[in-house]
């Protein structure tokens, strides 16, 4: 089955600040308006999310070892992270 096209497609950066829960409450439920409505960004949401989920999986199996930034590691620290 195809999902149909959006006529408006949310940004994949709208989407994954979103999923991080990085918006603000109106921005948010706007997104979150859109996303229900359409099985494209539906659709795009869940894939983000298997793709996050694959990730933290592939990384805590396997070790990866990455550089990040500064102000990424604060970031995180932040989020109460242990890095």
């Amino acid at each position: 089955m195809t999902t149909p096209a959006c006529q408006s497609p949310l940004a994949w950066d709208t989407l994954l600040a979103y999923w991080l829960g990085e918006l603000d409450p109106e921005h948010e439920a706007n997104v979150e308006e859109h996303y229900l409505g359409c099985a494209g960004c539906s659709e795009r949401l869940a894939w983000l999310t298997r793709l996050a989920r694959e990730t933290r999986a592939l990384t805590q199996q396997s070790g990866v070892s990455v550089i990040i930034s500064e102000q990424f590691l604060r970031r995180l620290s932040e989020r109460g992270l242990h890095v």
